[in-house]
């Protein structure tokens, strides 16, 4: 959470390895609370042109350049950018799955040199699920070839016991 009393910018982040074969879902909570409009002059720079935002970016694992003129570059995707104040908790939910196999860094940042800003996060989760496996052709054939021969057994069993009554 953030509670300013001055020109600031703030980050919160999370390395994330997100593993291969699974789908990761992102959920949290959040509010953002501005006592003057939102501003976004396209970085997190407190010390300039009025900006008061807040954000949640996913960005690339070696990412550090926060608060600089290209603060967006890195960004993988803009999760949350609320462009007035929702005065109330929020939930969002957001996939993950297009980066399995990686390390990404999840971030929570807000900047404010306009007027008083809040912002917090929480219950932050990450569900993966493994992705179920389809066979392969050739395993499927395998277990194909194996009813079959199964199935002309049972057959012969039942053609012989016929015959032994006979």
């Amino acid at each position: 959470m953030t509670d300013q009393t001055g020109p600031g910018s703030y980050v919160l982040f999370q390395d994330i390895f997100l593993e291969a074969g699974s789908q990761h879902q992102l959920s949290f909570d959040w509010f953002a609370q501005s006592s003057a409009p939102f501003f976004n002059p396209g970085n997190m720079n407190a010390f300039g042109p009025p900006n008061q935002q807040f954000r949640v970016d996913l960005v690339s694992a070696g990412f550090s350049n926060w608060f600089g003129p290209s603060s967006s570059a890195g960004v993988l995707a803009n999760i949350v950018a609320p462009t007035a104040s929702p005065r109330q908790w929020a939930s969002t939910a957001f996939d993950l799955s297009a980066w399995a196999g990686q390390t990404v860094r999840l971030a929570f940042r807000e900047v404010d040199n306009q007027l008083f800003f809040q912002a917090g996060v929480d219950n932050v989760k990450i569900r993966s699920t493994p992705i179920e496996t389809v066979p392969e052709p050739a395993s499927t054939l395998g277990l194909l070839a194996l009813g079959a021969m199964g199935a002309a057994s049972l057959k012969r069993k039942q053609q012989q016991k016929a015959t032994e009554k006979a």
